[in-house]
């Protein structure tokens, strides 16, 4: 099973596009704050990230709750305006805040304040932003604003939780990192289970400081952290995690008896779709020369209901050498095949779905050249509708446009890209 943990260890990270969308969304945010705020250049130093998203152990694919947890250093000079006001300071201040982000983030759906701090939301499968506007203090801990129950200052430490698992992450060589992005998968697969994730991220660091076997395989990690969680979580939690270390138990009797298919099955039902089911070519290499481990599938991010009614078709040019302008592909390869280098525009040709609806794309490679750049991430359209590509490996690849509506695919199109061995 260790291939097939390592598959599905690197399908629930996130991707290298993902990791830089949300740099672009946090940079910019902080980015807008601070040039309201200081009259210095940006250079970071005025944001201060906490959270899944600092410690690495955020999973794909993204729920409309996944977000980047990002602190804007307030100028002191700031404190004794709010702290001053006669009723609730705290939700004068997220009020300012909001209204900072709503003139530069025109077209974001929702910017809303709420308890401690500011949602910025934007598009579907991708990183929203949380803001907490806070002072830093000379210890290094945080006063922050409460507006619940008439409004109150807190101080708030989030380095020392960064600390405490990136200790734990460091002694364990990684692994309470791993640990921890699994069984938010299985938390995610168990919508019944009431247990946060900062309380498994605890129980995770709690159960390594006594149990960092390092001869243990993910298997057996598994089933001793369920074995653990059991005698330590409370009588609402325990029957979810006693399923869970039911299935473990009959996933690694599978496994010891060969039964690898069985096995595969047992994991699934703990972890979903994302763990990998069994193939028999597993058995003979460590992994398939064409698996992409940034690869996502539609069906993970959006439930697909393809509506007949609804025709997409993608169109697309091609400039080559040997073609001064554009040619429309499928009129191409009726007489040639492409070689590579050369640029390629995919449009949406054909589209019936009304409007409003957001568009997606994937790019798939395949081949010895394309090893490193597989790909297989699906991204949001830039609001142009096309994508444009260059032919830099020869082989099989392909692109698959999805228009989403409503959080449903109702359209999907593929084409697929031969690209010739012959210069």
């Amino acid at each position: 099973m260790n291939n097939q943990f390592k598959i599905f260890n690197e399908s629930i990270r996130l991707t290298t596009n993902q990791e830089n969308d949300a740099k672009i969304k946090y940079d910019g945010v902080a980015k807008t704050l601070h040039n309201y705020y200081y009259t210095n250049a940006y250079n970071g130093s005025s944001k201060f990230l906490f959270g899944s998203y600092k410690k690495k152990t955020n999973i794909r694919p993204f729920t409309a709750l996944q977000d980047v947890d990002l602190i804007f250093k307030m100028p002191s000079s700031e404190f004794t305006k709010y702290d001053n006001y006669t009723s609730n300071g705290q939700s004068a201040l997220l009020t300012k805040i909001k209204d900072i982000l709503k003139d530069t983030y025109t077209t974001t759906d929702t910017i809303k304040g709420w308890g401690k701090v500011v949602l910025v939301k934007f598009a579907e499968n991708t990183h929203n932003i949380e803001v907490l506007p806070a002072w830093e203090n000379e210890n290094g801990t945080f006063t922050i604003p409460n507006t619940e129950n008439g409004g109150s200052w807190e101080e708030f430490n989030p380095r020392n939780d960064l600390n405490i698992f990136s200790t734990s992450n460091n002694l364990t060589a990684g692994t309470t990192s791993k640990l921890t992005r699994m069984i938010k998968s299985w938390k995610r697969n168990t919508s019944s289970l009431k247990i946060k994730s900062f309380e498994l991220e605890n129980y995770i660091i709690d159960f390594l400081s006594e149990n960092n076997d390092e001869d243990l395989n993910d298997s057996e990690l598994i089933r001793s952290f369920f074995e653990y969680l059991i005698d330590n979580v409370d009588e609402n939690n325990k029957s979810f995690v006693q399923s869970a270390l039911n299935r473990s138990n009959k996933a690694i009797d599978f496994e010891s008896k060969g039964r690898y298919y069985k096995s595969c099955e047992e994991w699934r039902k703990i972890f979903g779709k994302k763990f990998p089911k069994w193939k028999d070519s597993i058995r003979f290499k460590s992994l398939d020369e064409d698996y992409s481990f940034s690869e996502e599938y539609i069906e993970d991010l959006f439930t697909q209901k393809l509506d007949p009614n609804y025709k997409l078709k993608i169109g697309c040019t091609v400039t080559q050498k040997g073609f001064q302008q554009k040619t429309p592909l499928l009129e191409l390869l009726k007489k040639y095949i492409l070689i590579p280098q050369k640029r390629l525009e995919f449009y949406i040709q054909n589209n019936t779905v009304p409007k409003p609806y957001s568009v997606y794309w994937k790019v798939r490679n395949f081949g010895i050249e394309a090893k490193n750049d597989l790909r297989g991430e699906i991204t949001l359209d830039d609001g142009s509708e096309t994508k444009i590509e260059n032919t830099r490996y020869k082989g099989e690849h392909y692109v698959e446009c999805y228009i989403i509506k409503d959080g449903i695919c109702v359209a999907r199109e593929r084409v697929d890209i031969p690209i010739s061995k012959e210069e």
